[in-house]
């Protein structure tokens, strides 16, 4: 992501209804949808880098982190 600011719009849309849920990781991590920022995937082992993506892993509860992730996740 460009900074903290589109972290917080994430984690605002998760909370306002404006972000899409599209479900868990097997750790637990909600996974959500939102068009209004623009995430870039790196994963070097599966051969992405800077992947441009809307899709979000959100980790954590009290000082949550916003990860951007393929923009092809599905629930497993």
């Amino acid at each position: 992501m460009e900074s903290m600011d589109d972290a917080q719009k994430v984690l605002d849309a998760m909370h306002s209804g404006d972000a899409n849920i599209l479900g868990r990781t097997k750790q637990g991590h909600l996974v959500v949808e939102y068009d209004g920022v623009t995430g870039f995937n790196n994963n070097p082992v599966a051969g992405f880098t800077d992947q441009s993506t809307n899709v979000f892993m959100i980790k954590g509860t009290a000082k949550p982190s916003v990860v951007p992730t393929s923009p092809t996740w599905k629930q497993q």
